[in-house]
């Protein structure tokens, strides 16, 4: 397979078969990049100790990013990513001064200098059209220098305040990591698992451990689920996280509900049941395997959308942003625009596109696809 000249390296069986495939390729090449999937935690320092460049601990880094799209304690920007000097980052607008006002009239691009690239609005990224109302229940994207993504996060300090515990609801291995991550950042957190042998061996990890079956509306209560400012879903069973994204909005119609899936077939159905954002492992899996290969820093806005970098095609070069209609022919929203003159984020329709720019687009797989296919690459007639 003429490994000692691959770009990368993906291992991405159980823990033992990895720790040897590395050992193999490290016989052959001392120098190919090597990522590792890690199952398990205890087999980050050993698959490094065995050659990997980078470990992928999956199931960890799954938890705490789903721990971050979560709203606790208060109101708060939550980075999602970082290109450039950039930072990518989304925020709820639940009892701010922001709700119920379109996006043209809520200046955060010329009083905090961020500006709003997307929407995410029941489980879909919306284009930020600045007719765009922002219900109470969307999370704008924004992109920023990190400053001014910290004066947002200043001015968001004082509202949405709810010091109650959030509910985490699957004591495994991505649940742990996501309780993990909120008690890192002060949050109170009850932790339901099924299995009372895995409640008992965890029960100091959440402020409350609950052992029992979360269908159990006695047991949720008590839980706290009707004060709780959000619920993360986190089992590995896509039909019990579908059942109780409905079942939790049906007891809180307020709560953030945050979940995992397994199979990617199911996020439309978890969206429709209730869940206001959903991300899933394999996902996770593929957008860190490819920003490795990549050679850049993963950004994972959620389910189904990515943000691309594009060289821009030679059909596009002297048009403007208007003109060049990205976003009506291919759903793809320009986030920003690299030139010789530097990085320009939300750049404004008028500007013309100049010849050896870059594109950073916000979308879809097959939004993307349809881009190349409408304009083809760069360099070409």
């Amino acid at each position: 397979m003429r490994v000692e000249g691959a770009r990368l390296v993906v291992a991405n069986r159980d823990d033992q078969t990895n720790t040897n495939v590395i050992l193999t390729v490290r016989e052959l090449s001392g120098t190919v990049p090597i990522a590792a999937v890690a199952s398990s935690e205890d087999a980050v320092d050993l698959l490094e100790l065995a050659g990997a460049t980078q470990v992928l601990p999956l199931r960890r880094q799954l938890g705490e990013r789903l721990a971050s799209r979560i709203n606790a304690g208060r109101a708060q920007v939550h980075e999602i990513g970082t290109f450039r000097n950039l930072v990518v980052a989304e925020f709820p607008v639940l009892n701010t001064p922001l709700a119920g006002k379109p996006i043209r009239e809520t200046s955060i691009r010329e009083i905090l200098g961020v500006n709003i690239v997307g929407v995410w609005e029941k489980g879909t990224l919306q284009p930020a059209d600045p007719d765009l109302v922002l219900h109470e229940h969307c999370l704008p994207v924004v992109l920023g220098t990190r400053e001014q993504i910290q004066e947002l996060d200043e001015f968001l300090y004082i509202y949405d305040t709810n010091l109650n515990p959030a509910i985490v609801i699957g004591g495994g291995k991505v649940g742990r990591s996501a309780t993990r991550r909120l008690k890192s950042q002060g949050v109170p957190v009850h932790l339901v698992e099924r299995n009372e042998a895995l409640a008992a061996r965890w029960a100091y990890l959440p402020d409350r451990m609950f052992a029992g079956d979360a269908a159990h509306r006695e047991l949720l209560e008590e839980a706290g689920i009707q004060k709780a400012p959000a619920v993360l879903l986190t089992t590995n069973d896509d039909a019990m996280n579908v059942f109780l994204a409905v079942y939790c909005r049906r007891l809180n119609p307020a709560l953030r509900i945050v979940s995992r899936v397994t199979h990617e077939r199911n996020v439309a159905s978890i969206r429709r049941a209730g869940a206001d954002h959903v991300l899933s492992y394999a996902a996770l899996g593929v957008e860190a395997v490819v920003s490795l290969a990549r050679g850049r820093t993963l950004v994972l806005l959620g389910e189904g959308a990515e943000l691309f970098e594009e060289p821009l095609p030679t059909s596009l070069v002297g048009k403007t942003l208007a003109e060049s209609a990205i976003r009506g022919r291919t759903g793809l929203n320009v986030v920003a625009v690299e030139s010789e003159s530097g990085l320009q984020p939300a750049p404004p329709a008028g500007d013309v596109l100049q010849p050896g720019s870059r594109l950073y687009m916000i979308g879809t797989q097959t939004q993307h696809i349809a881009f190349q296919e409408q304009f083809g690459p760069a360099g070409s007639p």
